[in-house]
């Protein structure tokens, strides 16, 4: 069948769809350097290109900042960090 028709009647030419995701560029949102719709990780800092993904792994960056700061602020308390020594012996020698 002539692709002229194909296309006039909606239906895509597998060759047609490659050349169209080759020419599409995805953005990291790391870094913004442009990459080649096939990669799967940013060609600069290696960041993830998939967008979902790359927002999971940005929540779960925060949330362990947020414990790190929690914890920099408990292990100053002397009694805390006394506390958390002797729970950590006991962990260690049981």
């Amino acid at each position: 069948m002539d692709k002229a028709i194909m296309k006039m009647n909606g239906i895509k030419i597998a060759e047609e769809e490659s050349r169209n995701e080759i020419l599409q560029i995805k953005n990291c949102i790391r870094c913004q350097m442009q990459n080649e719709y096939t990669n799967k990780f940013c060609k600069k800092c290696g960041f993830i290109l998939d967008k979902e993904e790359a927002q999971k792994v940005i929540k779960g960056d925060e949330e362990r900042k947020q414990a790190d700061e929690i914890m920099n602020k408990l292990i100053q308390d002397p009694e805390i960090l006394e506390m958390i020594k002797n729970k950590m012996k006991n962990q260690i020698f049981s």
